[in-house]
């Protein structure tokens, strides 16, 4: 009897025993997973951008016979529920190696518009030198290769905003002394992509259109505010929310860059002539970027018109690639601009300048004619 009670207790034991370790492996295992944040980066982008009002509409339309069908066409639940449980998108062979190879999650962006010769393997660079380099690297004025401060043009309505957030990028032709790609920085305005935005002005103006330019020190302000060069977009923010208050005329705000790629990548001739080419640069972290994709797709495609090949394209970038936003949530005409590249020289980047200047021109009266300005 004694025997057949303490095997009926042992099982009870072993049983209990079990069910513990049992409970505290599932306990432990969900805890790791949410540690580890599962999530599909499908369904996030799935849903991101969704628009409730229109996800409505076309339920609505999906399922009454009295209106129109939608124009897109039918979701496959079976490719949905592949790409959730994967992660991995049929349509695009990055979302396979995104996760094996170090690194390559940061190319998770995309080109909107594709111009010439324009894929992820050519996709513009970012390269920040650290802040004592930026603040000893001045060239003298008067060193050549200038583009001087043009004439005020008082009686022309401010309508373009041009600002810098990495006022330091330069062009290797434009300092004597620099032979890397990483010593093309400088913190004289005649010899940075400050000189571009001078050019972008002047030409506006000729062409009739004021434009206001900001030719701050954005190494020396960030050093001032205890700021690091990847608080440039804060600080930039700052400069152009006060232009914004000081000019109710404001209407377009360009932020020029210099990208870090090379000369085959950056340069192209158009009838007999090399120019800087552009490449146009969209933030999709915010809810009203498409105002700023339809701002650039305009200007690319005047380019494309009248300069083929001068625009690579139109490129959205998310936070995986930068800051995101690039300040164009204040503005539906905000736009990033990469001007060329290290390897560019002064009549190329001249060049540019003056189309771009004739691509914002265009735009601007198109619109204003149109009573959307």
């Amino acid at each position: 009897m004694m025997l057949g009670q303490l095997r009926w207790y042992s099982k009870k034991i072993m049983m209990l025993v079990v069910m513990i370790l049992i409970f505290f492996t599932l306990a432990s295992s969900i805890s790791g997973l949410a540690a580890n944040k599962i999530s599909s980066e499908y369904m996030s982008s799935l849903l991101k951008n969704i628009d409730a009002s229109e996800l409505y509409s076309h339920s609505f339309m999906s399922e009454n016979h009295a209106f129109p069908a939608p124009d897109e066409g039918s979701t496959s639940l079976s490719q949905m529920a592949f790409m959730l449980a994967t992660n991995v998108k049929p349509y695009d062979i990055r979302s396979l190696l995104g996760r094996e190879l170090p690194g390559f999650a940061n190319f998770d962006t995309k080109i909107q518009i594709a111009g010439q010769g324009s894929n992820f393997t050519n996709l513009p660079v970012e390269s920040t030198p650290p802040m004592d380099v930026l603040l000893n690297n001045e060239e003298p004025i008067g060193s050549g290769n200038q583009t001087a401060v043009p004439p005020a043009h008082p009686n022309l309505e401010k309508v373009v905003y041009i600002y810098h957030s990495h006022s330091w990028e330069s062009f290797l032709p434009l300092l004597p002394n620099a032979k890397k790609p990483n010593d093309a920085v400088s913190s004289n305005p005649e010899l940075n992509i400050i000189s571009a935005g001078t050019t972008l002005a002047d030409a506006l103006a000729k062409n009739g259109i004021g434009a206001e330019h900001d030719r701050d020190n954005m190494a020396e302000k960030l050093h001032v505010k205890g700021l690091t060069t990847n608080q440039s977009y804060k600080l930039s923010r700052s400069i152009v929310q006060d232009a914004m208050a000081d000019e109710e005329s404001l209407k377009m705000f360009i932020d020029l860059h210099r990208d870090s790629l090379r000369r085959e990548d950056t340069t192209i001739a158009i009838k007999d002539k090399s120019y800087a080419r552009l490449y146009f640069i969209v933030g999709e972290e915010h809810k009203s970027y498409k105002e700023n994709l339809a701002f650039a797709e305009k200007l690319h495609t005047y380019l494309e018109a009248h300069y083929p090949g001068l625009s690579r394209g139109v490129l959205l970038k998310n936070k995986s690639m930068g800051d995101g936003v690039y300040n164009q949530d204040l503005s539906s005409r905000a736009m990033l601009v990469e001007v060329g590249g290290v390897d560019n020289n002064r009549a190329e980047l001249d060049r540019s300048m003056k189309a771009l200047a004739e691509a914002l021109e265009n735009y601007y009266w198109s619109q204003k004619n149109a009573g959307q300005m």
